[in-house]
C-alpha cells in the first residue's frame, strides 16, 4: 500500500476558488430568520453559500473516517491532522464544526460499548457515529456540544438547564419518531448562551438531573408529514433566541439558544455527564491547539512570503534585513517547538484509540510511553498544557507576523491569502474554548496535586529518561532539562494547592518547556545542524531560569535564515556575506582624482573588514577570458554610436526589459572597453558606464537565461579587469555577486526544458564565486558550495540499453548534459584537491604528506577518469576521448605540481624522478590528444588550447630536463661503484660518461645564453643554475610564467590576432557557445 506520508491529500492549491469562496464567507456571516414570508415562526439560520461550500469541500476531503483506519494505526490520527493543519488557515473556523463532530463522535464510541445499552438506543447512536464519520455529503452529519450557560461560564458546576424523564406513550404523536428512531424520553429545558455547531443534526447537551449533572444525546430536527403528505423539518424543541457578536470567527454561527422540551437520550449513567464529556474534552482541545498552530503557520508563511519581495531602505528586501529575520526567527523557534507537541499527543491519542494496530514509525515510536497506563497520564496532562500554552503563544506570533506587514498586515484585506488580521481576530478565541489559560493552569495544577499524583509524576519521570536515552549530541542540554524537571516536580511537591494554583501559568510554561525540549533534541539527525540550533535556542528561552550561573547555550546567530527559510546549514557563512553586501550596497561616488570608494564592510560572520584581493590575481578563468574577447572588439575601433548601430540596426523597437538588457550590456560593453583602451577614452569613462548599467540592475532578474548568463559574465570581467588602485577588485566582484543573489540567478527555479542553462548559470556564478574566495583565503571553504550549489537533477538517465530498445534520445541535449555534468564533478574534484594540497603547502607540511595527499586525489581523478564514458561515433570535439584525456591531464598535472614544487620547507630536497616522469607524461599525453582533434578537423584555435599546448611544452621542457640530469647523475654513480669491484665495464663506463657530458654541455650552455636568460628575466623569472641539482625557485618561476602567473595581459593587437583566426569562445566554457547564449549575444 501507498504510504499517505508520501503526498498529504487533499491538496489545497488544486481548488484556486477557495480564497474567493472564503472572502465571500467573511463578508457574508450568519444571520437568523425568525419568521416566513406568511408570518409564521421558523426561527431558521441562514448561512452563506461560501460557508456551505468550505464544509462541503472539508467534509469531501477530510472525513474523520481516516482517524479510525485500521491500516493506518495510530498513524491516521497523524494523517487527520497532518490536513487539518494544512487546511487550518483557509477554513473559516470550520475546522470547529469539525472538532465538535470529532469529539461527539467519541462518547458516541464510548457509549457504544457499554453492554447495558438497549438494541434501539444501539441502533440510533450506531447510525449518528456513521453519519458523523461519512464523507458523503448527503448523509454527513455534524455535531454541537453545548455545556455553557450565563451563571457558570467554565465552571460547568453552575449549569441551570434541566432534564426531566418523560417517556413517549406507545402510540405516540408523529412528530415523536425521527428517521433514525425516537427522539427520546428526556425532556431538556434551558438556556445555553455560547454554543457552536448551530447547524448541527445533532448535539450533546450537559443539562442537571435530579441526581447531578448528566449527558444527553440530543437530535437537533424533527421530520413530520403533513396533512399533504410533505415531509418538513423543523427544531427539536430549540429556538435560536440571536446570534453572537464576535471579533473573530465570524463565518460560523454562534448562538444563545433556549431549549424548549427538547428531546433526547440519556448517555451513560445519570448524574455522571462530566465522565461523559471527558470523552470529547481532550480531543476539543488538542483541535484548539490544531487551530492555532495551523492559523500561526499560515501567518508565518504569509510573512516569509512578503519579506521576500517587500524592498526597503536601498532596494534591500526585509530577508536580507537581520534585525527583521532575527524576529522571524524566533516565532519559528516557537511554531516548530510546539508543532513538535501537538503532533506527540495527536500520537498519543492514536495509540490510546486504536492500541495494538501500530503502523511502525520508528523515530516516533522510540520517544512514546511504552506503557498504556503512563500514557494515559500522560495524554491528560500534556492536552491541557498543550491547549494552553499553544493558544496563548500563536496569538502573539499572529501579533507579530501582522506587524511584520506594516500598515498592510493591519489591514481588514478583501484578498484572503494575505489576511493575516483575520488570522490574528481568529486565534483570540482558542485561549478562551475550551478552558482559558487560567482554568487549564487551574486544572494542570489540580492534577499534579491529586491522590494519584505520585503515579503522575513517576510516569512524566520515566519517559523524560527513555526520551533523553535515544538523544544524542545534547549533552550539557540534557543535563539541564534534568535539572528543570527535579526542581520542578520539587516545587510542586513542596508548594500547598492553593498557593501552587496561584503560580499555575508559570507551572504550565516550564512543562512546556521541558516536554519540547526534549522533543526537539529527540528530532535532531546527526547533520540537522538547524534543528539543533531551535532546540538550544527554545532551551534558552523556556527554561533559561533553571539554569546555574555557570551553565550557558551558546547558539549560532548565522543560522537564523535557516531556521525561517529553510536554507541548507552548508551555506549559512555565505548568507552572512550576502547580507553584508547588501547592507553595504557601496554608495559609490568619484573624487575628484576618479577614485571609487566604498562604505565599510558590514558582517555579520567576520568582525574584521574583508581582505581584498591580491594585486597579482590576474583571473585568467575561462569567464573572464570571454569578457575579454568581447572587451577586445570594441576597443579594436568601435566607438559609442557605430555599435548602437549594431544592435539596433535592423530589429523592430525594443519595449520594456529587452531594450533594458541591451542597454545593460552596452554600457559595461563600454566599460570593459574604456579599460582595455585607457588612452582612447577619459580617466573616469569607464565607471561612467559600469554606474549607468548597474542603475538599470532591477530588470535583470526578469531576463531570459542567455541574457543573464551574458550579464553576469560582463561583471565580473569589468571587475577582474578593473585596476585595483581605483578601487578593490574585490568589492565589485562582490556587488556583482549581490546583483546574481538579489534576483536568483544562482538558485532561480527553471523550467525542464531550461535545465541545461539552470545549470550553465549556477555553475557561472558559483565559479566566479569560488575563484575569488580562493584568491582572498580565509573566509570559508568554497568547495561545501560547489558541492551543494551547483549541481541540480538534470536528465541523463538514459542508457546505452534504452537506446538499443528503441527508447529516443534526448534531441541535441543529452551529449551536452552528460558532458556539464561529467566535467562539474571534475571541477569539484579538483577544487577539492588543490585546497588540501594548499593548506599542506601553506603549513609547510613535509614532502611525504604532500606524497601522501596528492596520491589520494590523483586516485579520485582516475576513478572519475575510469567512470566517464565518451560516444562512439563523437559529433564535435566535447564528445571524443581527447577531450576526455585533456581535461584528466590537466587535472592530474595540477595535483603533481604540488610534488614537482615542494613547499618551501622541503627546498632542499630533490623532487622524485617518478613525480616528474608522471607530469612529463601527462603533458605528453595532453599533445597527443590535441594532435588527434586537430587531425579529425575537430579543433579550432581558443584560448585553452594555446594554454594547455604552453604548460604541456613547458612541462616537458623543465620536467623532463630535470630527469635528464638526475637520471644520468644516478647512472653515473651506479656504474661508478661497479666498475670499483669489476673492471670489465671500466671502458663502457667512460663511454657513458662521455656521452652524458656531450647530452649536458649543450643544454647547461643553452641556459647561460644571454638572450635566454634575457627574455627569461623579462617574464619574471630567474636563469636557471649551471650545476646538475636542479634549482626549485628557478622552476617555480617558470612554471608560474607559463600558468599565467607574471605574464602581462595581452595587448589589443594580440587578442585581435587570435580575434582575427576565429577564435572561438567554445573551450572557455567548456560547452558550445550557442548552448550557453545562443542569438543573444550582441554581434562583434
Amino acid at each position: 500500500m501507498t504510504s499517505p506520508f508520501i503526498t498529504l491529500p487533499p491538496q489545497l492549491a488544486d481548488d484556486h476558488a477557495l480564497s474567493q469562496v472564503l472572502g465571500y464567507a467573511e463578508r457574508n456571516p450568519p444571520s437568523v430568520t425568525k419568521w416566513d414570508t406568511w408570518g409564521r415562526p421558523i426561527n431558521q439560520l441562514v448561512t452563506s453559500s461560501g460557508w456551505k461550500r468550505l464544509r462541503a469541500f472539508e467534509v469531501s476531503r477530510m472525513g474523520l473516517g481516516i482517524a479510525s483506519d485500521k491500516t493506518l494505526g495510530y498513524n491516521g490520527r497523524v494523517l487527520q491532522f497532518a490536513r487539518y493543519h494544512l487546511w487550518a488557515g483557509s477554513s473559516g473556523s470550520s475546522t470547529v464544526q469539525t472538532g465538535l463532530s470529532d469529539g461527539a463522535s467519541r462518547i458516541l464510541h464510548g457509549q457504544l460499548l457499554r453492554p447495558e445499552l438497549s438494541p434501539a438506543l444501539q441502533s440510533i447512536l450506531m447510525g449518528a457515529v456513521k453519519r458523523l464519520c461519512t464523507s458523503d455529503l448527503v448523509s454527513n452529519w455534524t455535531s454541537g456540544i453545548w455545556m455553557t450557560e450565563t451563571t457558570g461560564g467554565s465552571d460547568v458546576s453552575g449549569i441551570e438547564t434541566t432534564a426531566t424523564y418523560v417517556p413517549t406513550t406507545g402510540n405516540g404523536a408523529t412528530e415523536a419518531l425521527q428517521t433514525d428512531g425516537e427522539l427520546g424520553p428526556w425532556c431538556l429545558n434551558g438556556i445555553k448562551c455560547f454554543t457552536s455547531g448551530v447547524e448541527a443534526s445533532m448535539a450533546i447537551v450537559l443539562a442537571r438531573t435530579a441526581k447531578g449533572l448528566s449527558a444527553f444525546y440530543v437530535p437537533t430536527r424533527i421530520e413530520s408529514t403533513g396533512h399533504d403528505g410533505i415531509t418538513t423539518q423543523k427544531l427539536n424543541g430549540i429556538e435560536i433566541v440571536r446570534l453572537k457578536s464576535k471579533m473573530g470567527t465570524r463565518t460560523m454561527a454562534t448562538a444563545e439558544l433556549q431549549l424548549n422540551n427538547a428531546r433526547g437520550h440519556l448517555l451513560g449513567e445519570e448524574g455522571r455527564g462530566l465522565e461523559v464529556m471527558l470523552e470529547s474534552l481532550n480531543i476539543a482541545r488538542i483541535y484548539c491547539a490544531l487551530g492555532a498552530l495551523g492559523l500561526w503557520g499560515r501567518g508565518l508563511a504569509i510573512s516569509r512570503a512578503f519579506s521576500k519581495t517587500r524592498r526597503v531602505t536601498r532596494g534591500l528586501s526585509l530577508d536580507r534585513v537581520p534585525l527583521f529575520v532575527r524576529g522571524l526567527a524566533k516565532l519559528q523557534v516557537s511554531y516548530k517547538a510546539n508543532m513538535h507537541f501537538l503532533f506527540f499527543v495527536v500520537s498519543m491519542l492514536g495509540h490510546l484509540e486504536q492500541p495494538g494496530c501500530v503502523a511502525p514509525l520508528s523515530a516516533a515510536i522510540a520517544i512514546l510511553p511504552k506503557s498504556t497506563k503512563e500514557m494515559q497520564f500522560l495524554l491528560r496532562l500534556f492536552t491541557s498544557v498543550l491547549k494552553a500554552t499553544t493558544a496563548k503563544d500563536a496569538i502573539w506570533a499572529l501579533q507579530n507576523c501582522m506587524e511584520s506587514l506594516g500598515g498592510i498586515g493591519y489591514l481588514e484585506n478583501d484578498e484572503m491569502e494575505v489576511n493575516v488580521a483575520r488570522l490574528f481576530r481568529d486565534a483570540n478565541v482558542l485561549s478562551i474554548w475550551e478552558g482559558t489559560t487560567d482554568v487549564l493552569a487551574t486544572d494542570t495544577v489540580k492534577m499534579l496535586k491529586a491522590k494519584n499524583s505520585v503515579v503522575l509524576l513517576a510516569a512524566l519521570n520515566h519517559w523524560l529518561e527513555q526520551s533523553l536515552a535515544s538523544v544524542q549530541h545534547f549533552e550539557s542540554e540534557k543535563t539541564i532539562v534534568m535539572k528543570a524537571s527535579t526542581r520542578l516536580q520539587k516545587k510542586i511537591l513542596d508548594t500547598p494547592l492553593a498557593a501552587l494554583i496561584v503560580e499555575g501559568r508559570e507551572v504550565l510554561n516550564d512543562l512546556q518547556g521541558i516536554i519540547c525540549t526534549v522533543l526537539l533534541m529527540a528530532a535532531c539527525g546527526n547533520e540537522d545542524l538547524v534543528g539543533r540550533e531551535v532546540a538550544k535556542r527554545w532551551l534558552a528561552s523556556k527554561l533559561g531560569h533553571f539554569m546555574d550561573g555557570s551553565e550557558q547555550v551558546v547558539f549560532d546567530a548565522t543560522l537564523d535564515r535557516g531556521i525561517v527559510y529553510g536554507e541548507r546549514a552548508d551555506t549559512y557563512y555565505v548568507d552572512g556575506l550576502r547580507d553584508g553586501a547588501e547592507s553595504l550596497r557601496p554608495a559609490v561616488h568619484k573624487s575628484r582624482e576618479g577614485v571609487v570608494e566604498a562604505g565599510p564592510v558590514s558582517n555579520p560572520i567576520h568582525s574584521t573588514s574583508l581582505p581584498k584581493v591580491s594585486p597579482n590575481y590576474s583571473g585568467s578563468g575561462s569567464i573572464f577570458s570571454l569578457g575579454q574577447l568581447v572587451a577586445a572588439a570594441v576597443s579594436r575601433g568601435s566607438d559609442n554610436s557605430v555599435l548602437l548601430e549594431r544592435l539596433y540596426t535592423g530589429n523592430p523597437p525594443y519595449a520594456g526589459h529587452e531594450k533594458t538588457r541591451d542597454l545593460f550590456q552596452l554600457h559595461m560593453i563600454f566599460a570593459i572597453g574604456a579599460m582595455r583602451s585607457p588612452r582612447r577614452w577619459k580617466k573616469d569613462c569607464a565607471w561612467d558606464h559600469y554606474l549607468t548599467a548597474m542603475r538599470k540592475e532591477t530588470h535583470l532578474g526578469q531576463m531570459l537565461p542567455p541574457a543573464q548568463i551574458q550579464n553576469l559574465l560582463l561583471v565580473f570581467v569589468f571587475a577582474t579587469l578593473h585596476d585595483v588602485g581605483i578601487a578593490s577588485t574585490w568589492e565589485i566582484i562582490r556587488q556583482g555577486m549581490r546583483v546574481c543573489v538579489k534576483y536568483g540567478f544562482h538558485s532561480r527555479e527553471t523550467a525542464i526544458g531550461d535545465l541545461l542553462q539552470e545549470h550553465l548559470r549556477r555553475r557561472i556564478f558559483w565559479s566566479a564565486y569560488i575563484s575569488d574566495r580562493h584568491c582572498s583565503q580565509n573566509l570559508g571553504r568554497p568547495v561545501a558550495l560547489a558541492e551543494e550549489d551547483i549541481t541540480i537533477d538534470l536528465p541523463i538517465n538514459q542508457d546505452d540499453d534504452k537506446i538499443k530498445a528503441g527508447e529516443p534520445e534526448i534531441p541535441g541535449r543529452y551529449t551536452e548534459v552528460t558532458n556539464l555534468v561529467r566535467h562539474t564533478l571534475l571541477r569539484r574534484l579538483g577544487t577539492n584537491a588543490r585546497i588540501a594540497l594548499d593548506r599542506l603547502s601553506r603549513q609547510r607540511a613535509s614532502l611525504v604528506e604532500q606524497i601522501e595527499t596528492a596520491k589520494t586525489w590523483t586516485d579520485a581523478l582516475e576513478a572519475w577518469y575510469n567512470s566517464s564514458i565518451v560516444k562512439p561515433t563523437p559529433t564535435n570535439a566535447y564528445e571524443t576521448k581527447q577531450y576526455l584525456d585533456i581535461n584528466f591531464h590537466r587535472e592530474r598535472m595540477k595535483f603533481l605540481s604540488y610534488l614537482v614544487l615542494p613547499s618551501d620547507n622541503a627546498q632542499n630536497t630533490t623532487a622524485s624522478i617518478d613525480h616528474l616522469w608522471q607530469y612529463t607524461l601527462s603533458a605528453y599525453q595532453i599533445l597527443l590528444a590535441y594532435q588527434k582533434q586537430s587531425n579529425d578537423s575537430f579543433l579550432k584555435p581558443n584560448w585553452m588550447y594555446v594554454q594547455d599546448v604552453l604548460k604541456s611544452g613547458f612541462g616537458i621542457l623543465y620536467c623532463a630536463l630535470d630527469t635528464v640530469f638526475n637520471t644520468l647523475k644516478i647512472c653515473g654513480e651506479t656504474l661508478s661503484k661497479i666498475m670499483a669491484e669489476w673492471q670489465t665495464v671500466q671502458r663502457h663506463t667512460n663511454a657513458f660518461m662521455q656521452m652524458s657530458e656531450a647530452v649536458l654541455e649543450p643544454i647547461a650552455s643553452t641556459t647561460r645564453n644571454a638572450t635566454r636568460e634575457q627574455s627569461h628575466a623579462e617574464h619574471g623569472g630567474e636563469r636557471l643554475e649551471e650545476t646538475m641539482d636542479w634549482n626549485f625557485d628557478a622552476l617555480d618561476s617558470t612554471l608560474n610564467m607559463f600558468q599565467g602567473e607574471g605574464i602581462e595581459p595581452f595587448t589589443d593587437a594580440e587578442w585581435a590576432e587570435l580575434f582575427e583566426l576565429a577564435v572561438e569562445v567554445d573551450g572557455e566554457l567548456m560547452m558550445p557557445m550557442q548552448t550557453v547564449a545562443g542569438a543573444e549575444l550582441p554581434p562583434l
